[in-house]
């Protein structure tokens, strides 16, 4: 980084990018923990790609469509296999795009990490604007 200016301004739109991400997974995360919908459902596929862990699950929604869903956050012990059954919560709102291991819960875990992300980047502005924090000193 040459200019504490350009350092400042990645900063700046850390701290947007994060609070950005904290308001969307408060939004699902208060969606199934206020108006969740406990559902049984059934393991299509397991994917495990570099660290993310998905499994797609079917399950029938409150008025008996099939529902099939992306779960970034399924519980893996015992490790998921296709056809194992699975509970699930889901909100009734966007059901295909809101879903939960139900052992799991909603995902506020991720509401924090942004959260923090967004005070670490936001308390770092000031100084590297002022010169007080050089970025180029710290290697």
């Amino acid at each position: 980084m040459n200019s504490r200016r350009i350092a400042s301004a990645l900063l700046v739109v850390a701290a947007i990018g994060c609070l950005i991400g904290l308001v969307i997974t408060y939004q699902s995360a208060a969606s199934l923990r206020d108006q969740g919908v406990r559902a049984s459902g059934e393991v299509l596929e397991v994917h495990t790609e570099r660290r993310d862990n998905v499994v797609v699950v079917r399950f029938p929604d409150v008025r008996g469509r099939e529902i099939s869903a992306e779960v970034g956050n399924y519980r893996w012990e015992p490790k998921p296999r296709v056809g194992d059954a699975a509970e699930l919560i889901y909100d009734p709102d966007n059901p295909s795009g809101n879903v939960a291991d139900a052992r799991m819960g909603p995902d506020f875990f991720s509401v924090w990490a942004f959260a923090v992300g967004a005070l670490a980047a936001a308390l770092l502005i000031a100084p590297t604007w002022t010169g007080r924090l050089d970025w180029n000193k710290l290697r």
